[in-house]
């Protein structure tokens, strides 16, 4: 996103009132994003479309929150409500 933006991730919550803080927060984005972008990678190398879309989906949910791999029952349980 702050490619995007072409501004540093601090800059976009507007951390600019404690350097120190804009720093380490920078620092952390920059990070949790290159393990994000590697797991991502990982996944694409996968020999098999099959082998991809669930290295895709694990990294997904680790890093993302994003669970496809819910209960069914659950699922369905939360389209009722």
């Amino acid at each position: 996103m702050s490619k995007a933006y072409r501004c540093r991730p601090s800059e976009l919550l507007a951390l600019d009132d404690d350097p120190l803080a804009a720093l380490y927060f920078d620092r952390a984005a920059y990070h949790w994003g290159r393990r994000v972008e590697q797991a991502i990678e990982e996944a694409q190398q996968a020999k098999t479309e099959t082998g991809k879309a669930q290295k895709l989906a694990i990294a997904q949910s680790k890093w993302l929150g994003i669970n496809r791999f819910a209960n069914p029952a659950q699922a369905r349980q939360r389209q009722r409500t």
